[in-house]
């Protein structure tokens, strides 16, 4: 369990305090979450300033709540804390991970993964993180093992960047896993889940896609 200390900051100093009604904790002066699109909090109006429909959420005052404050700093903690915990008990040391990524011949695709990768590497400290693909791209994902095991990683997961099981993930990429292990027994290979086990993650982004469009088709409406 990752203990913390409960955050508690008022800036009585600042001339526009108290700027929300029942503000409990100044932490985050702007909100970092801006512009959340959610219909509870805020709302569209048009900015004779800016000449455009913006989101307010003037009468907004959750990210200046003491609970949400600490939930987001817990969060923030624990993100921190995990990397340094794997290096600390060795559980990274010498492991490789490959985001398996279906191919295209499209050069954004390949991009797009390569952006990925760099989020990842950042997010969980880790340097052996490499692409592959199953076909119309380079690396294949025997090209990205050899690649992974010049650099001395004896433990290597497989990420399936796919988001439905279908005959890719049920059929394609488990036999190539298991040649894998024929050919390279002294490497411990692991299959991680794909992208569909999140349903919960990728309602959230569907959410946001279609907010988005609403406030573009609102937009230009107007």
């Amino acid at each position: 369990m990752v203990k913390y200390r409960e955050v508690r900051r008022i800036n009585r100093a600042c001339k526009y305090y108290p700027c929300h009604k029942g503000l409990e904790d100044c932490t985050f002066c702007y909100c970092p979450f801006y512009p959340c699109l959610d219909e509870d909090k805020g709302k569209h109006i048009y900015s004779r300033t800016a000449k455009e429909s913006i989101w307010s959420c003037q009468g907004c005052g959750w990210v200046h709540k003491k609970r949400t404050v600490d939930s987001i700093f817990k969060l923030i903690r624990v993100s921190r804390l995990v990397p340094k915990m794997m290096l600390k008990n060795n559980t990274a040391k010498g492991t490789g991970v490959i985001i398996l990524a279906h191919g295209s011949r499209l050069k954004d695709t390949k991009k797009s993964v390569h952006n990925v990768i760099r989020v990842i590497r950042q997010g969980l400290g880790l340097k052996d993180v490499a692409p592959a693909f199953l076909q119309l791209c380079k690396p294949a994902l025997a090209e990205a093992v050899q690649a992974l095991m010049r650099r001395r990683c004896a433990v290597i997961i497989i990420v399936p960047y796919f988001l439905f099981n279908g005959s890719h993930m049920t059929r394609d990429i488990p036999r190539a896993i298991e040649e894998l292990k024929r050919g390279f027994p002294q490497v411990k290979f692991v299959f991680a889940k794909n992208l569909s086990y999140d349903e919960c993650m990728i309602s959230h982004i569907v959410i946001d896609r279609i907010k988005e469009a609403l406030f573009h088709a609102d937009h230009k409406c107007a």
